[in-house]
């Protein structure tokens, strides 16, 4: 009679505990893969986002690099003019001489 209720305790214990432990093993081994596997994504994600945004800060440091050069031109073009513009009110103030 023992025998028997040994082994209908396993039946009625043993392998529903059994199913329960397999059950909770296999969903941190799923948990352990799905965090991975999101890791993984994300690592990704963050590295061609750093892409873009190096790239797009490259193209930034050229346009800034552009317009510096077109205020340099600019600004050595103001310097002409005004040269040309003293050169003309010395003509223009100067006295005239009797002819």
């Amino acid at each position: 009679m023992m025998d028997f209720l040994a082994i209908l305790g396993f039946w009625l214990i043993g392998i529903p505990g059994l199913i329960y432990v397999f059950l909770v093993i296999r969903g941190a081994e799923r948990r352990r893969t799905l965090a991975y596997e999101w890791n993984t994504g994300e690592l990704k994600r963050r590295q061609s986002r750093l892409e873009a945004m190096q790239a797009e800060t490259k193209a930034l440091h050229k346009r800034i690099a552009d317009l510096m050069l077109e205020i340099a031109r600019l600004e050595a073009q103001v310097g002409k003019l005004n040269d040309i513009i003293n050169a003309r009110s010395i003509k223009a103030t100067a006295p005239k001489s009797a002819a």
